[in-house]
């Protein structure tokens, strides 16, 4: 069984930046989202689910999940987003252990947002958290998914605070810069963890 580094950060921080260069060291990286697209598909195991306890409101006409529409439905219902957490996250976690427990390597890279604020904590050996500034994490947001400011800071009030995150990390690496400064500090990283996997 690998050596397991939780990667997690806030939203936009670039998380997927800096598993996407462990990856170029060859590293297994397994991400919790990825996970939850692939487990919430027509016929997937959650995917039935979150019909019963959604309704078919959450439907696309070729029957497939309406992932806007269901975001807007739990975007400021806390209920509601933790009902579709109940769904999803025991079926993600579940998947992504058994795919980390199978991979043939030193260590893996499992990126979970949700990291700290769950058991899931426990799991991992080390905490390797992806700090940003705010204004540049807004930015990125805005590029990839179109959303207005103040939706952008409705959802980071609602995640840990970044002082949170820092208090519960082995590790951190700092991406205000640019994707090489990123690939030093993974460099840097992935010499450590392979010792750490040894032990």
């Amino acid at each position: 069984m690998p050596y397991k580094v939780g990667l997690t950060g806030g939203i936009g921080s670039g998380k997927s930046t800096v598993a996407g260069a462990f990856s170029e060291f060859g590293v297994a990286t397994f991400s919790a989202d990825a996970l939850s697209h692939t487990l919430s598909r027509k016929g997937q195991p959650a995917y039935h689910e979150i019909v019963k306890v959604f309704g078919t409101r959450t439907l696309k006409p070729d029957g497939e999940l309406d992932r806007k529409v269901l975001g807007d439905l739990i975007f400021n219902d806390d209920a509601q987003k933790s009902r579709l957490e109940d769904i999803l996250h025991p079926l993600i976690m579940q998947a992504l252990h058994q795919q980390a427990d199978a991979a043939d390597a030193a260590y893996c890279v499992l990126d979970i947002p949700l990291l700290i604020n769950t058991a899931e904590r426990e799991r991992v050996d080390r905490i390797l958290v992806v700090r940003c500034e705010q204004q540049k994490r807004i930015a990125r947001i805005k590029q990839r998914n179109d959303w207005s400011t103040e939706k952008i800071n409705r959802v980071m009030k609602n995640q840990l605070s970044e002082q949170t995150l820092l208090a519960a990390a082995d590790d951190v690496i700092d991406n205000n810069g640019d994707v090489a400064a990123i690939k030093v500090q993974v460099a840097r990283l992935h010499q450590k963890y392979l010792i750490l996997a040894e032990q």
